[in-house]
């Protein structure tokens, strides 16, 4: 979906439309924000909740650790990311996959996240502590179905609690 911010009107368009303008404006060294869509990447980023901000690098810059759009090796476009890298591709997976896993070629990474805004607080995911966050989060993937429900049930808890007042 693309919002026309002036007008307010949300008009839908097909993926391969949508990727190829924002791989144009990336690669002419824009930034784009894209709300999240989906809950791949809980418990860091949420579904419908969070924006985060694009850039182009090169695609030998691209490395572990690195939240990236991407189409895959099945042709499917997904914000994951990278946990390991050789010269030509790169593996993906969200934070909130517990073992599933995609590939991709380093020429089919269109951007990198380099911030992502909360509400209305912007976070930089350079900064040291997203940065632990990413490592202490890719070490732990054994752990991740237990702390993913745990993550799930405070997430609605908080829901109907606030749905109270």
């Amino acid at each position: 979906y693309v919002r026309n911010t002036m007008s307010n009107v949300v008009k839908q368009v097909a993926q391969d439309i949508l990727f190829a303008e924002i791989r144009s404006m990336l690669s002419q060294g824009s930034q784009v924000q894209l709300r999240v869509r989906g809950r791949s990447m809980r418990p860091m980023l949420e579904h419908e909740r969070d924006l985060v901000t694009l850039e182009h690098e090169p695609a030998h810059c691209y490395r572990r650790g690195d939240i990236v759009l991407a189409s895959t090796s099945d042709q499917r476009w997904v914000l994951h990311r990278i946990v390991r890298c050789d010269k030509l591709k790169c593996t993906l997976q969200g934070d909130g996959n517990v073992g599933q896993q995609e590939e991709c070629q380093r020429v089919d990474i269109i951007g990198r996240v380099v911030s992502f805004q909360r509400k209305t607080r912007q976070f930089s995911v350079d900064h040291w502590i997203w940065q632990i966050y990413a490592n202490v989060w890719q070490t732990l993937v054994y752990l991740r179905r237990p702390l993913l429900l745990a993550y799930e049930l405070l997430h609605h808890m908080s829901i109907r609690i606030s749905s109270f007042k």
